[in-house]
């Protein structure tokens, strides 16, 4: 890993870091598995039109919230996804609006069939709301991308930029959660007022106060004081965001083509460089994005002077909530607070 410090504010440096670490490998699932039966997956093919023998079902890998199964049918030969929702039930058609909407524009997959199964859900019986998709050939960009030439690599980065360029075409009003028909349900206000209000609050809780330590919470919350007005600039500009977007959602083929975004449940409107963050939180080969950046902005994205900055600070909002977890999740905080020491830091001028 190699560093330098970028000075941006009186007191403050962001660490422009190149760091790299197996991306979430070996990262906890926030609950146990459900068990979900052939009986329940015939119910779902019923409900979504589907009449075709059920041959096989079985748990797919990645995913640290839902149940994801892998169910072939037969009469012909097919496979498809059928997607569990097991945090928040209005996940799923707020999801199959983003598919629907992006549909034929930006690679994802196909929406087939939804509707609710009774599940044994964190240990109380309940309705878990489900989406049967299509499935998304192909392997996470995590997984593969040590192994990816560099014209796959440059293929598969251009085609991420484009396609994120297309997404972030989608504007709203408000800076806000999106509700089942992709309309901002509860508009949050001021981007800044949020960011440093979020911040502000879960590094003074007391468990990711606890995780973090007295002297990183300390030079944390010197960091985001510094910032208070440093997102100003992107103020006003909400676009659809995919907001989990991660190499791990990232699904490409071998020779580069980029398959599909994959997990849209966390979709919201927001500013465009957060979905930038999360995707350039590790170290990328820079094939990848010496030719993302350049395909964003020839679509349309805009990457103003201090993006990278900007992209950085929007994704410490989701390092700083993964401390704030109920359960204890040791291999998931152990990588957030290298990540969190490899980027960010605050000194006395």
């Amino acid at each position: 890993m190699s560093t330098k410090r970028v000075p941006v504010a009186i007191g403050c440096t962001l660490r422009i870091a190149r760091y790299r670490t197996a991306m979430e490998s070996g990262w906890e699932r926030r609950a146990p598995l459900p068990e979900v039966d052939a009986a329940h997956v015939r119910q779902a093919l019923r409900a979504a039109g589907i009449e075709r023998p059920l041959l096989s079902s079985e748990p797919m890998p990645g995913g640290l919230v839902n149940l994801n199964l892998r169910v072939r049918l037969g009469d012909p030969e097919e496979e498809a996804v059928l997607r569990v929702y097991l945090r928040d039930a209005q996940a799923a058609p707020k999801e199959a609006a983003v598919l629907r909407r992006l549909e034929g524009r930006v690679p994802v997959a196909r929406v087939l069939g939804s509707g609710s199964m009774g599940l044994t859900v964190h240990g109380a019986m309940g309705q878990a709301s489900w989406l049967l998709l299509s499935l998304v050939p192909g392997q996470a960009l995590s997984t593969c991308i040590d192994t990816l030439d560099e014209a796959a690599l440059t293929r598969v980065g251009a085609e991420v930029g484009t396609a994120l360029a297309d997404l972030h075409t989608e504007s709203f009003p408000n800076l806000g959660f999106l509700d089942g028909s992709l309309a901002v349900s509860s508009p949050m206000g001021s981007l800044c007022e949020v960011w440093g209000g979020y911040l502000g609050q879960m590094l003074q809780g007391e468990r990711a106060r606890g995780r973090l330590g007295g002297d990183r919470q300390a030079r944390l919350v010197a960091f985001v004081g510094c910032h208070a007005t440093t997102l100003a600039p992107l103020e006003g500009r909400c676009t659809l965001l995919h907001a989990d977007c991660k190499p791990t959602n990232v699904f490409v083929r071998p020779d580069g083509e980029l398959a599909g975004l994959l997990d849209w449940e966390f979709a919201w409107s927001g500013p465009a460089l957060f979905d930038l963050g999360q995707l350039l939180r590790y170290d990328m080969p820079a094939a990848f994005e010496d030719a993302l950046l350049p395909a964003y902005t020839a679509a349309g994205g805009d990457l103003p002077e201090d993006w990278r900055l900007q992209a950085r600070l929007l994704d410490l909002m989701n390092l700083v909530g993964f401390l704030d977890m109920e359960a204890e999740r040791p291999k998931q905080v152990s990588d957030v607070l290298d990540l969190i020491d490899a980027y960010f830091t605050a000194e006395t001028a």
